[in-house]
Order: structure tokens, then C-alpha cells, then sequence
């Protein structure tokens, strides 16, 4: 097993048993979707991404457009990946490396950014079908701001992953915030806090200062 492959089951392993005791996102005040829904919108010899744009409150659908590609999505940076010839998403509420640090861990050594891509391409790869969400001011811009779901189809993984929530776990990420400091995404405080306290990723600067500056 490649160590992205690798790494991309350990934190899907990790992220669905942290996912049980948060369903809702309060962005769109929605359930997170289940298998059983994004099983059906599998189509035989073709990656599939529905995108689904959402009224101010987040409740009300305003809209759905159906696309299909040969190929799986591809990252074109750090949060932005395109599906097919016609649709760019951004992932929502994160931001990637704002530097080129070189990063070093069991399974990564290079610039910052390259892990960042790594880890979404990773995602990216891992199943035929996705489901993304958008608020309906997204339909005509260039490159959408979406939250999305993928269905991983791994043998040894199988089930619906967040896209942000893997890049925020695995320490990819981080959550952008607004001028008081409070994360535009809420629903993923919680892995962002732990991906830091591990020192996971991009949190390994940090990680490896504070533990220098509290040396005797």
C-alpha cells in the first residue's frame, strides 16, 4: 500500500468514529449523507459528482446539476480541485499551508504545499461518487466554495468521508476564521483541535516549537 493510500485509511478510519456524534453541519443544517445515497447516484463506468446548491437558510434546495468524468477529480492546489472539463470546487472554510516549509514525518518529506495536494489528491482518488453542497451565490463563479462527500470504495475502507474533514484531520488544513477568531466551519473545530494537538501535518511547526520552547 502507497503511504498516501495508507495514511488516507488511517485518518478515514479515525475520522468516522469521531463523525458519529456530529450529523448536522450547521452551514446547511442537513444530515450528512449515508452510503445507501450516494450508492445511488453510482453510475456504471464513470466517476459521478452531484452538486447541490442550497437557499440562504441552508435548508431550502435551489437547484441540482449532475456531472460525470472519465477521470476522478484532481487537486489544482492546496483546497481547489476541478471534476471534469467544466467544474472547479474549493473546499469550503479551509485554508492550506501558508508557506514552504519543508515537512517531515514517518511517511512525507518535502514542501508544505506538496503534502496539502498530496492529501486532497488522496482523498480525491479514493471513490467513483461524490456529493457536494453549495449555497446558491456559488452557481455562476468560477470556482465554488463547496462542502463535499465522497464515497470511498477501498477494500479495506468503505463508507462516505467529508473532504474537509480528512483535510482537517489529517493536519492538511486548517480552518479559516472570521475577525472575531470563530471558524467559519464550526462543525470541524473539533478535529482541528486534535489534528493540532497531535501535531499532525502542517501543525507539526507548532507541534515541534512548543515543545521546544518548554525544554529546561
Amino acid at each position: 500500500m502507497s503511504n498516501a493510500r495508507s495514511r488516507l485509511c488511517h485518518t478515514i478510519i479515525w475520522t468516522v468514529g469521531l463523525s458519529l456524534s456530529a450529523l448536522t453541519s450547521p452551514a446547511f443544517a442537513l444530515s450528512d449523507p449515508g452510503n445507501a445515497e450516494l450508492e445511488a447516484l453510482r453510475q456504471t463506468g464513470t466517476n459521478v459528482l452531484v452538486l447541490e446548491y442550497y437557499d440562504a437558510s441552508g435548508k431550502g434546495l435551489a437547484g441540482k446539476q449532475t456531472y460525470t468524468s472519465p477521470e476522478r477529480a484532481q487537486s489544482i492546489s492546496g483546497t481547489s480541485y476541478r471534476f471534469g472539463s467544466s467544474l472547479a470546487l474549493n473546499a469550503w472554510g479551509v485554508s492550506p499551508c501558508q508557506h514552504d516549509s519543508r515537512l517531515t514525518d514517518a511517511k512525507f518529506d518535502g514542501p508544505c504545499r506538496d503534502f496539502v495536494r498530496e492529501g486532497l489528491n488522496a482523498i480525491l482518488r479514493s471513490g467513483p461518487v461524490m456529493l457536494c453542497r453549495a449555497f446558491a451565490d456559488q452557481r455562476d463563479k468560477p470556482v465554488k466554495n463547496a462542502s463535499c462527500f465522497i464515497l470511498v470504495n477501498y477494500p479495506s475502507v468503505y463508507g462516505v468521508t467529508k473532504v474537509e474533514e480528512y483535510l482537517v484531520s489529517g493536519g492538511y488544513v486548517s480552518l479559516l476564521r472570521d475577525a472575531d477568531g470563530k471558524p467559519l466551519r464550526p462543525d470541524l473545530a473539533d478535529e482541528e483541535r486534535i489534528a493540532k494537538g497531535f501535531g499532525r501535518g502542517l501543525w507539526s511547526f507548532e507541534h515541534e516549537r512548543i515543545h521546544r520552547d518548554q525544554k529546561p
